[in-house]
């Protein structure tokens, strides 16, 4: 490596985060009704605009008034949650973007008339599904010139995948604590006690109401496992089972703006739940017509019931960096009177997680770097940031893999424990496919978001032969392992997708995965059951709930800090690495200095700096030097490879 080289790999580490703030403050008073009916804003805006012309098109119009009322404080987290909130109401959804489907035609702009008075009006399907005309109004289909057409894109949206319980019931709790809008199924609910009179009376005006026009040119909706199915977890897609799961068909109208699949957003809009938006299945016998029997697996599938899966018609949207309810504003700085605090922090998870890891301060380090590690840079086939974590010679005694996963998901906010048995691997699911007739992705288990930890239990794996399917899962998992990235599969070809999950691996012996760092456990205290006991015993009576809040917003925090490398640390690394290669090449390659700055931005986060000091680079060299004598009876072997033995 020339002197060049080792500079660009240096700077290649440097990193600065732009990490947008959500602020949280008092929630206003009064309870305006554009929330619980934004259809009758849009109409008014519409027929506004039409008998009052105006420079701002109607639909931009639309936009600033919604845009002006979510900026006030208090009101983005007061909106009633998707799951809990009757048809055409404003709502919110945080979501990560499964699949997207085709752009749909909607009509935009089109006018209809009232049979009994003869008034024409403006009307838009635009955040709707469905438009209803009165029950004495008739569209003007024979004005083919004044019909706009719009285009929106579909999108296929889930509930976070892995994300932890209390992070969720976080988020709950932070939407509770604001001001309830009323409800108008609530406020409705004594129309159930009608007498059978004003039943008829509704039914005949109902019948009379339902000439409706789908809007859009072709229904695109949500995937799911089966069209027939009726399971729950199946028919949603979740790419990891979740009895709590929920998906929602987005419809978004911003062309200007891109949504990433495997991203996570948090959507505000307006719920559609008419059941009418359902595709049946045809009746007739359709041995003969395959042409219609193959569309009808795809409008199956893809229009499901709303009461299964809602439609969303996004007004406004923002990215989701976190899924920590804790923290509403984040920083890439520690403040200096934070300091102390933060070390404290540091201090505390450190010794909790020593004494889960049976008094092995080394691993302790280890440990915490990999809970906040992300990548922060891509360059030259190279992922920086990517801590992939091996811990062998873990106990088999007491269930302690498990015990040690449960204990680790009271930290993080996403994460999936993986028992890699040959049955698993053999029968599971890990990478999406596309279904061609159907025209949806199938997920799969690494279908995961940023952040989201995996924890791959190697110690249960049993004897037996796996299939053509268990190798290429387990080709997935050693990509996703090596490069963070997971290939979908497209029949025809396979699409390459990022990602950003750090893995443990915790192992009897040697890894069959790669790993970027492995290491020997090795216990302060002889391992018995008891010891084991009283060990995570001890570690759980540790974490009272505030100092589960604490840990929870540190690892957060520390995972978004800025880092750089200043002058003078980088001209003492260049010559460490210099001396160190002097004295044996093999023993200090180009790929260790990566590792060492990899370790060294993460333990300077953990000591709530935002550059390299010289004590910190003091400890990773240490920390790396007793990590590898513990490995000095492993044969040596290539850490992107060697999956099943082959090296």
């Amino acid at each position: 490596m020339s002197e060049a080289q080792l500079i660009t790999s240096l700077a290649s580490h440097t990193v600065f985060s732009s990490v947008s703030s959500v602020s949280s403050s008092t929630m206003p008073a009064g309870i305006p009704d554009w929330r619980l009916n934004p259809w009758q804003w849009v109409d008014q805006i519409v027929e506004k605009s039409q008998s009052s012309p105006n420079s701002v098109s109607w639909s931009d119009q639309v936009d600033e008034f919604f845009d002006s009322k979510l900026q006030t404080p208090g009101v983005w987290h007061e909106l009633p949650s998707l799951n809990d909130t009757p048809d055409g109401q404003l709502v919110r959804f945080r979501a990560m973007v499964q699949d997207n489907f085709e752009t749909e035609l909607y009509l935009s702009q089109f006018r209809v008339r009232d049979l009994n008075s003869g008034r024409i009006r403006w009307v838009t399907s635009k955040y709707r599904d469905l438009v209803a005309c009165g029950p004495r109004e008739e569209l003007l289909s024979d004005e083919s010139d004044q019909v706009v057409h719009g285009e929106r894109q579909s999108f296929y949206c889930v509930s976070v995948p892995g994300e932890a319980a209390w992070a969720a019931e976080g988020f709950r709790r932070r939407s509770d604590s604001a001001s309830p809008i009323p409800s108008t199924s609530k406020m409705g609910n004594h129309l159930k006690r009608r007498n059978t009179v004003d039943d008829a009376m509704e039914m005949a005006e109902s019948e009379e109401s339902s000439k409706r026009i789908r809007t859009q040119a072709h229904p695109n909706g949500a995937a799911s496992d089966s069209t027939t199915g009726s399971n729950n977890s199946l028919s949603l897609n979740l790419p990891l089972p979740d009895a709590q799961g929920k998906a929602a068909i987005i419809k978004f109208y911003n062309s200007n703006a891109s949504f990433s699949i495997n991203d996570v957003y948090e959507f505000v809009g307006i719920i559609s739940l008419d059941p009418s938006l359902a595709s049946m299945p045809h009746e007739g016998d359709m041995e003969q017509d395959y042409f219609e029997q193959f569309n009808q697996q795809e409008r199956l599938v893809q229009s499901p019931p709303p009461s299964l899966i809602p439609r969303l018609h996004v007004i406004k949207q923002k990215v989701v960096l976190h899924s920590n309810p804790n923290l509403t504003e984040m920083s890439t700085v520690v403040p200096e009177s934070a300091t102390e605090s933060f070390l404290k922090c540091r201090d505390s998870l450190h010794d909790i997680l020593k004494k889960v890891l049976l008094g092995d301060g080394l691993a302790a380090d280890y440990l915490m770097c990999h809970l906040m590690a992300k990548i922060y840079k891509r360059q030259h086939g190279l992922v920086l940031g990517k801590f992939a974590l091996n811990v062998f010679a873990v106990p088999m005694e007491q269930n302690y893999t498990h015990r040690l996963t449960t204990f680790l998901q009271q930290l993080i906010s996403k994460s999936h424990y993986l028992a890699l048995t040959i049955e698993a691997l053999n029968k599971l699911s890990f990478f999406p496919k596309k279904d061609h007739h159907a025209n949806r992705l199938i997920s799969g288990m690494l279908q995961l978001s940023k952040h989201t930890h995996l924890i791959l239990d190697e110690t249960k794996m049993n004897q037996g032969q796996l299939t053509p399917e268990g190798l290429n899962n387990l080709k997935a998992l050693g990509n996703l392992i090596s490069w963070q990235k997971v290939d979908y599969d497209f029949s025809f070809h396979q699409l390459p997708f990022e990602s950003d999950c750090p893995c443990l691996i915790l192992s009897e012996g040697r890894t069959m995965l790669p790993s970027d760092f492995q290491l020997l456990l090795k216990p302060t205290v002889e391992v018995t059951p008891a010891s084991i006991d009283e060990s995570l015993l001890s570690a759980n009576a540790a974490l009272s709930s505030e100092i589960l809040t604490h840990l929870r917003n540190f690892l957060t925090q520390a995972r978004f800090l800025d880092w750089k490398l200043t002058a003078d640390i980088e001209a003492g690394i260049e010559q460490d690495f210099v001396q160190l290669r002097a004295e044996d090449p093999t023993k200090f390659t180009p790929e260790d200095l990566h590792d060492h700055l990899v370790l060294a931005k993460l333990m300077s986060q953990s000591y709530g700096l935002n550059n390299l000091d010289h004590h910190v680079w003091t400890k990773v060299k240490a920390m790396e030097l007793e990590r590898k004598e513990r490995l000095v009876h492993l044969p040596p072997r290539n850490r992107n490879g060697g999956l099943l033995g082959q090296e």
